[in-house]
């Protein structure tokens, strides 16, 4: 198994994230909250940065799709 391996981690931040692919983000926030807890992921970009439109496309569909097995919405988003 590759990626992040930490059964009790719940909190994930991620530091410019608009540089990360949206595959990777998901991924990435897929990675937390597996326990009993419940999982919180960040995604934070510089606050003076002008991000791309695929940027913030990208950043607006990690935060659009969160409930679960939304994997296929986020497929068919990346191969736009």
């Amino acid at each position: 198994e590759t990626g992040v391996d930490v059964p009790n981690a719940n909190t994930l931040i991620i530091e410019d994230a608009d540089r990360f692919g949206l595959s990777q983000l998901y991924q990435l926030r897929g990675r937390v909250g597996r326990s009993s807890r419940i999982g919180y992921a960040y995604f934070l970009h510089p606050a003076n940065k002008v991000l791309t439109e695929t940027a913030e496309d990208r950043l607006q569909a990690i935060k659009e799709f969160t409930e679960l097995g939304s994997g296929f919405k986020i497929a068919m988003r990346d191969l736009n």
